[in-house]
């Protein structure tokens, strides 16, 4: 392709074999989207920004090609009596042009057809999706305890303040063995552990569970307590011992809130 060829555009430079058009679009670049099977007024103007293919397949014809109506035309009136072959030759172009007219008023109205079918197919989704999610929020507001903490139980209230006054007791006495180094300290520690998984395994709200949680991080902190005694830190010890008393006071606030309503 020469550069001469390049400037001029937009043009066509080649129609191949299979229909596909090789041409410069109207910004001079090479464009291979267009094909003559399915090119139409709209894609010629978008590419090129003016019609033509029908230029360049006339101006490809022969001499022949462009007039062969003309040529046919003459020859039937050569060959065939005027009047008959020209009101037959215009009975044919009326039933043609009609089944043409019919094919495109038949494609207008599938086109509007499936269009409104769409609509229809797009408001039925978009009701359906609203509809669900205002069951989903009726059935959060009938059900609200699905969306906040379970309530425990009146037994379970029982049970876990039994409990609890159980629990803090033996960390009271677990503490005073840490502080005065008994013998029997872990023993005291694994039964304090003890109580509090027995708590755990016993009930199933949230607020109870919350409990317990508070429950063994104390007893984890009385277990840091005694391993800092052993080592003769009893700075570090006494600092573990202040974070249970502080997680008591905490624990009691909690079961007064959740359990004494």
């Amino acid at each position: 392709m020469s550069n001469q060829d390049l400037k001029n555009y937009p043009q066509i430079l080649k129609i191949e074999d299979d229909g596909k058009i090789i041409a410069l679009d109207k910004n001079g670049r090479v464009n291979t989207e267009l094909n003559t099977h399915t090119i139409n007024d709209s894609e010629e103007y978008r590419v090129f920004g003016r019609l033509l293919y029908d230029d360049y397949r006339r101006n490809s014809m022969s001499r022949y090609e462009k007039n062969k109506d003309t040529y046919d035309e003459d020859r039937r009136i050569q060959s065939r009596p005027e009047d008959y072959y020209t009101d037959r030759d215009r009975e044919r172009d009326w039933q043609q042009r009609d089944e043409i007219n019919k094919r495109k008023s038949m494609t207008k109205w599938l086109s509007i057809g499936l269009i409104i079918l769409l609509i229809v197919v797009v408001i039925f989704v978009v009701k359906a999706c609203t509809t669900s999610n205002d069951d989903q929020q009726d059935t959060n507001q009938d059900n609200p305890q699905s969306e906040q903490q379970k309530e425990p139980s009146s037994e379970d209230k029982d049970y876990v303040q039994k409990q609890s006054d159980d629990i803090k007791q033996q960390i009271k006495e677990t503490k005073d063995s840490i502080q005065n180094n008994k013998e029997d300290t872990q023993s005291k520690l694994d039964q304090l552990k003890e109580k509090i998984n027995d708590l755990k395994s016993k009930t199933n709200d949230e607020q109870s569970q919350k409990v317990a949680n508070d429950y063994q991080d104390t007893a984890d902190n009385l277990g840091k307590a005694q391993q800092e005694r052993e080592n003769g830190n009893e700075s570090k010890m006494q600092e573990e011992l202040d974070k249970v008393n502080s997680k008591l006071d905490e624990i009691k606030n909690k079961i007064s809130e959740w359990f004494n309503k």
